[in-house]
């Protein structure tokens, strides 16, 4: 009987620990009896290598698990199931991801931080999915321009090692250096001079600076004292300018009378008419005076 009971014991711990077992490994796998999960519907340009049974997560937390992969014109239809609880904006993120290096794939789901949810009866479209095939094309692209930038630093090398010799080639040469320490010498000297010079005019300098800010105080006073005197004169011109302003405007408007020939001496000028009987007259007093010279003049009194 004892022994009996003792098997019972071990029989029960058993179930115990099997049930412990099972509810790690559902819990591992997002699976939850008492859950209450809607199902959703997601399309993809690529599965990326995901397969049934994998999880759904939300920023990283198993919120589900993906029950269907569907080829559906040039879309993949993935059909998953989500935990209830989880809220996704209008501004979600969708994706397919590698949970590490050597694993799984995993729908990604980032929710969002819009005010607005999406209507969950409609399907959820998902973004570009970076399988390892891509990634390695991406790593092969990279290191044929990380090649490029090698070989252009080789070049870059090779033109700064070519610039180093050339300057060691000049500052070795007798001639520079012979030059350069006359350049020198010329400058050093040159140097001295000017500080020479400098202190042994440095009254003279101060003397001339004097001059010169006392001719400008001069003429600042003068300019004060002689103010009234120049507004006057300012106020003169200003008068002479509106006058011989008014005198070519009067000659404009005698010079327009003459054009549009509302003077005598425009009708003299232009017109034509006016021209000619002037003309007429002219010929016939001539005419007169000829005849007056040729037969004089004969007056009757009686």
């Amino acid at each position: 009987m004892r022994r009996k009971f003792n098997e019972i014991k071990v029989g029960i711990f058993v179930l115990i620990a099997a049930g412990i077992v099972l509810g790690t490994i559902f819990w591992a796998k997002g699976c939850f009896l008492n859950r209450n999960n809607r199902d959703m519907v997601a399309y993809f340009g690529s599965t990326g290598g995901l397969q049934l049974g994998e999880p759904v997560t939300i920023n990283g937390v198993v919120k589900g698990k993906v029950h269907s992969i569907e080829l559906e014109g040039d879309s993949i239809r993935i059909e998953f199931s989500l935990d209830e609880s989880v809220k996704i904006k209008k501004d979600y993120k969708m994706e397919i991801t590698a949970m590490e290096l050597m694993s799984g794939k995993q729908i990604f789901i980032n929710p969002g931080k819009s005010k607005e949810e999406i209507n969950y009866e409609l399907p959820l479209i998902g973004g570009k999915t970076m399988d390892m095939t891509e990634i390695f094309r991406n790593i092969t692209d990279l290191s044929k321009d990380v090649k490029d930038l090698i070989f252009k630093f080789d070049k870059s090398t090779d033109t700064l090692d070519m610039v180093l010799t050339n300057i060691n080639d000049l500052i070795g040469d007798p001639v520079f250096k012979s030059n350069f320490k006359t350049t020198f010498a010329n400058l050093e000297k040159t140097t001295r001079n000017l500080n020479a010079f400098i202190s042994e005019n440095r009254i003279s300098l101060k003397q001339i600076t004097a001059n010169v800010d006392r001719t400008v105080t001069d003429f600042d006073d003068a300019v004060k004292e002689n103010n009234p005197e120049i507004k006057k004169t300012l106020v003169e011109m200003q008068n002479l300018t509106l006058k011989v302003d008014s005198l070519i405007g009067g000659i404009g408007i005698i010079v327009n009378d003459i054009h549009e020939q509302k003077s005598g001496l425009g009708k003299f000028i232009y017109d034509e008419k006016f021209f000619k009987q002037i003309n007429t007259s002219l010929e016939e007093i001539e005419k007169l005076t000829k005849k007056i010279r040729e037969d004089g003049i004969r007056i009757k009194l009686f």
